[in-house]
């Protein structure tokens, strides 16, 4: 939490920031405003097991054996809060055993092999795709090319372009 305001109407204007990069949060618009038994809530200094008083409540004593919330002061002025869970989940990666890395760390390489091989396949396809669109438009131009040509015929003589072809039925052509 940080930056506070107060309003004129007995209501506080509060903005939080995120634990690991310190960058605003957007939150609903609800949770602008908070009356100030909230704020009193969210500001009241936190008790560990060592500073409990003999004058708690029963409610007090039995939420004593969990582990508190710890406010951690930065450079920046903005306080932070590690949240018990969070800190059980840390606790629990420090201790997985070494079975479990090794597992997560062979399981890690065959996904690298697998992207390696995955990439290799994308490459092969795309080269295929490229050579295909290239004979595509070698087609295409060729086919340009051919509607553009005239071919006609009258009797036995064609005519491509202009340009007459044929023979007399009478004159035998040579092959050589």
């Amino acid at each position: 939490m940080e930056g506070s305001k107060t309003s004129n109407n007995s209501t506080m204007q509060v903005s939080f920031v995120c634990q690991r990069c310190s960058q605003p949060l957007k939150l609903d618009t609800s949770f602008k405003i908070l009356d100030r038994v909230t704020i009193q809530e969210l500001t009241a200094p936190l008790l560990t097991t060592a500073q409990a008083k003999p004058g708690e409540t029963q409610e007090e004593e039995t939420n004593s054996g969990e582990e508190p919330f710890i406010e951690t002061p930065r450079q920046d002025g903005v306080s932070r809060r590690f949240i018990p869970p969070a800190r059980r989940c840390l606790e629990i990666l420090e201790q997985m055993n070494e079975d479990d890395s090794e597992q997560l760390q062979m399981e890690l390489k065959e996904l690298a092999l697998e992207e390696e091989r995955l990439i290799q396949e994308l490459e092969d396809v795309e080269k295929n795709r490229k050579t295909v669109a290239e004979n595509l438009e070698k087609v295409q131009a060729e086919a340009e090319r051919l509607d553009q040509e005239e071919a006609q015929h009258s009797g036995q003589f064609g005519t491509i372009n202009n340009f007459r072809l044929g023979r007399l039925p009478s004159v035998p052509v040579e092959w050589n």
